[in-house]
């Protein structure tokens, strides 16, 4: 499979998860407080998605 048709495979989902990203931020918290109680999950910032460009390359077929 090339990138590209990996892309367009993934996109419908990429999407959904984008649509419901609130709640799926609301749920990955709540699995962090349960796996560690003594933490505080309001003290925890959301990070950016990044990619390194290079590595993808890289992957290209």
């Amino acid at each position: 499979m090339s990138v590209e048709s990996d892309m367009k495979r993934l996109s419908p989902a990429i999407k959904k998860a984008w649509e419901r990203m609130n709640e799926l931020n609301d749920l990955a918290l709540e699995l962090v407080a349960k796996a560690h109680p003594d933490e505080d999950v309001n003290e925890l910032v959301l990070s950016k998605v990044a990619f390194d460009e290079e590595r993808l390359r890289a992957h290209r077929v």
